[in-house]
């Protein structure tokens, strides 16, 4: 009688025991805002081969990324009406969630972006299923200097991975800046290398801004994408000569100081910038050299390159073919935070709201009013 009693005690005790295992909160919990998802109960947006490989361009991260897109279908902020999404071909247009934010991303079923948290230089990462269902933080403390001039993005998506910068206390006590990774839900994240901010994520590289304390200056650099060595980084910051390509010293005394406090654009491997009214590119491929296109003057350098097209500012907004230098003049807004999804928009802010106009200069239309 007693073994059937401790029997039936030793069963009671293992059935409890799971069930306190299953009730066990995961290693990470998220805040969840289910009061501002608008479900759609629908197919997927997108065909397997539509799904993007990079959620959006470096380019357009350091331009605010207001709009993004995959497959036929283009993911914007609505004002302060939160995100919306149109359907290019149909031009049928769905609400998705009221969360007001920016730097916004499309991978897969998930849009990411920055919820507008009040704190210009630190994020939270926020996702939504692309049909407004599972609003969720993914991290939060992500850090981007936001000053005045200053353009870094908070984070870049990319695969299977997210990266960023954040600071991390040292066993010590002491905080340091790391150009960091983590999985898509938040999981697993950890340091890269040390930097000063996240600038953007390519097909192929990381880049970051980095400071030489010794000799006191600002540096770029590109980290391969594909996990090959931390020694092979590219310096890619110069002072522009005009009208002829410069030289990579690699000499401390001789290296070019680089304040990049202007506007910039990153695609693939290269960076542009511009410096001494100049049009400058790098390429992070240890060619020692930056190309300055000196025919190129802007007025106000805000710019977005995208497809070897410049997207900028020149008595209002034009696109200007790189290899031709052919100039196409699109209208004469006062245009900033220009945005590029494809080749037949140009996405763009001034001071009287968000639209899209075509890179012919047809069919403007407003998107939104003030962001």
């Amino acid at each position: 009688m007693n073994r059937i009693i401790m029997s039936f005690f030793i069963i009671f005790m293992l059935v409890l025991t799971a069930c306190q295992q299953s009730s066990e909160p995961s290693s990470k919990d998220y805040k969840q805002d289910l009061s501002q998802s608008i479900p759609q109960k629908e197919e997927s947006d997108y065909k397997p081969e539509e799904k993007n490989f990079i959620g959006n361009t470096a380019a357009n991260m350091l331009q605010g990324a207001y709009v993004a897109k995959q497959g036929d279908w283009v993911y914007y902020f609505n004002g302060l009406k939160g995100i919306v999404k149109r359907n290019d071909i149909t031009g049928e247009t769905k609400e998705v969630t009221t969360t007001v934010g920016h730097q916004i991303s499309v991978l897969g079923d998930y849009i990411y972006f920055i919820r507008d948290i009040g704190n210009d230089n630190l994020g939270e990462l926020w996702k939504i299923r692309t049909d407004g269902e599972e609003l969720s933080m993914v991290a939060e403390g992500l850090f981007c200097d936001r000053g005045e001039y200053l353009y870094n993005a908070f984070y870049g998506v990319v695969d299977d991975k997210i990266y960023f910068a954040q600071d991390i206390r040292q066993t010590n006590g002491d905080i340091k800046r790391f150009l960091c990774k983590m999985n898509l839900d938040g999981m697993e994240s950890e340091p890269i290398i040390e930097a000063v901010s996240f600038l953007g994520a390519t097909e192929t590289h990381l880049f970051f801004r980095d400071y030489d304390d010794q000799n006191n200056r600002d540096l770029v650099k590109a980290l391969p994408l594909d996990g090959g060595s931390k020694d092979f980084i590219s310096f890619l910051c110069a002072y522009s000569v005009l009208g002829e390509a410069i030289k990579k010293p690699f000499s401390d005394d001789t290296y070019p100081y680089c304040n990049m406090n202007k506007d910039f654009s990153i695609t693939g491997d290269t960076l542009y910038f511009y410096r001494n009214a100049t049009f400058v590119k790098a390429q992070a491929d240890n060619s020692d050299q930056f190309t300055s296109i000196d025919d190129i003057y802007l007025g106000y350098p805000t710019m977005n390159v995208y497809n070897e097209t410049l997207f900028t500012l020149k008595d209002g907004l034009v696109k200007i073919k790189l290899q031709t230098r052919e100039v196409t003049q699109i209208n004469g807004s006062n245009a900033y935070n220009i945005n590029i999804v494809d080749d037949k928009w140009i996405y763009y802010r001034d001071r009287d709201g968000f639209h899209r106009v075509g890179q012919d200069g047809t069919d403007w239309e407003q998107l939104a009013n003030k962001i």
